[in-house]
């Protein structure tokens, strides 16, 4: 499970164990889009309010209608395989929803009307008769015990007259204006964006602001004349005069708009939130080790068109761009442990936040249980030993038999190695040790020297001659405390040195 994931569940669960003890009942939940586990995707869950049993097909055609509308829909359209939608059938023993026409705001007469519905929907809620609602507790308890991995909740409540309202629950009537009412109380429920018509209690958001200084405004990076946004006084009276907001044409200012800039910005990245791109990864594990080609790659919710961008990086270098997969071998490591690390991120045109980040990263140790030889060749004539392959990254020595270094290059205390090393005036018939090291390679190869070179001595540092011990013993001064006997010898990739 992810962890933005994760973090929502733990929200939810904190408020479903608010809810004064309401149990809810269990019902059938229709899948209506699935595009992947719900644990990787936004879950819209709606409930349905109003509706009789009989009427619960009408219901699930509601549902379906507004997933096909808001999936069409920017930033949605763009996203729309970040979604799943669900449908939970509750039905309620009378149609509609309570009306009893004793809000003010407007005029608007008839009979008080009750029905008998599961959430309690009313309109003329704190008196303001448009203003649809249904008992928040009854729902929280139906999803947690339906479909408690709910992101966002739904309740279309059964009735022809015009209504809805925004909050922790999203509420629309299901008539003709059903759709973009659904989508602008979206807005206010899962965005947080404010109303941009007569708004009694204005409050900072994305969309609405007491800042009119153009330079300082939050939305200052959308004030470019390619776009319709402008810093607009809101109304009507003299405190939401104080106020500004982005456009004069908004879905929320008028729910028949489409979202502004702004507030598309908003539900861009209130998507980004509740999603991460990276999915899976193969191989699972943080730590590999391999001995042949290993295709290292991500699962990615990407969105359509992709504006998504990627790289590849092996101990700090660039070795792919915008692939999902790559494949390393063991050359391409070097000794010890390598960091292979993936980088993603959203480059949309629907965000120009400052410091805004949707960087995702993920990453393994790579190791290689094969032995990496420097691919140098070394060979000896004359007394010589030549070691021809190296380059200016590669530092080498020459040990003799007493694990002395008698020679080396090293590009870090200003002695480079060149393509042909020639080591002269060595002791013929001994045998000598060529290390190399790099980044990428550890080597060290036996060779014994042949013809020519120096005679041996009794202080060459090499046991030969018959001596007993290095430069001792045999032809030599005898040993200290009698002697001691030494025996090098070197075997895969190694050496063995006994006293």
């Amino acid at each position: 499970m992810n962890s933005k994931k994760l973090k929502i569940i733990v929200r939810i669960f904190l408020v479903v164990a608010l809810i004064n003890n309401v149990s809810g009942q269990t019902f059938p939940v229709v899948p209506i889009i699935e595009n992947g586990p719900p644990e990787e995707r936004i879950n819209l869950v709606f409930l349905s309010e109003g509706y009789t049993q009989s009427e619960l097909s009408g219901f699930e055609q509601d549902v379906t209608q507004f997933a096909n509308f808001i999936l069409n829909d920017e930033p949605y359209k763009r996203y729309a395989n970040h979604f799943n939608v669900y449908a939970i059938l509750v039905p309620s023993n009378e149609s509609g929803a309570d009306h009893p026409f004793d809000a003010d705001d407007e005029p608007f007469p008839g009979e008080a009307v009750e029905v008998d519905t599961y959430f309690d929907g009313t309109f003329d809620s704190f008196g303001i008769h448009r203003l649809l609602t249904v008992d928040n507790s009854k729902v929280f308890a139906v999803a947690a015990d339906n479909f408690p991995m709910y992101d966002e909740l739904l309740v279309y409540v059964n009735t022809e007259i015009r209504g809805g309202s925004g909050g922790s629950i999203a509420v629309s009537y299901n008539g003709p204006e059903g759709l973009e009412i659904m989508n602008h109380e979206i807005g206010h429920s899962m965005h947080r964006l404010e109303d941009e018509y007569n708004n009694s209690s204005p409050s900072e958001r994305a969309n609405l602001t007491m800042e009119s200084n153009p330079a300082l405004i939050k939305w200052k990076n959308w004030l470019t004349p390619e776009t319709d946004i402008g810093v607009v006084q809101h109304c009507c009276t003299a405190t939401q005069l104080e106020w500004y907001r982005p456009s004069s044409t908004c879905k929320m200012r008028v729910s028949a708009q489409r979202f502004c800039d702004v507030c598309r910005e908003k539900a861009t990245t209130s998507i980004h939130e509740l999603t991460d791109v990276i999915q899976s990864k193969s191989p699972n594990s943080g730590t590999v080790s391999i001995d042949n080609p290993t295709t290292f790659s991500v699962n990615e919710l990407r969105p359509t068109p992709t504006t998504l961008t990627s790289s590849w990086t092996l101990n700090g270098t660039v070795i792919g761009n915008n692939t999902a997969s790559i494949s390393i071998s063991p050359n391409d490591l070097i000794a010890g442990n390598n960091f292979l690390n993936y980088t993603v991120q959203d480059e949309t045109e629907f965000i120009r936040l400052d410091n805004y980040s949707t960087v995702e990263t993920t990453s393994w140790i790579v190791t290689s249980g094969a032995v990496q030889n420097c691919g140098v060749s070394v060979s000896s004539s004359n007394g010589s030993i030549t070691i021809t392959g190296l380059n200016s990254n590669e530092n080498a020595k020459l040990f003799n038999n007493n694990v002395q270094a008698v020679w080396s290059c090293n590009p870090w205390q200003g002695t480079p190695c060149t393509s042909n090393e020639v080591i002269s005036n060595l002791t013929a018939g001994a045998t000598y040790f060529v290390s190399v090291q790099s980044d990428v390679c550890d080597e060290w190869i036996p060779i014994v020297v042949q013809g020519g070179g120096t005679n041996p001595t009794c202080n060459d540092g090499i046991q030969n001659q018959g001596e007993t011990g290095i430069d001792c013993g045999g032809p030599c001064a005898p040993c200290n405390g009698g002697g001691c006997n030494v025996n090098i010898t070197s075997s895969n990739g190694g050496v063995s040195i006994t006293v």
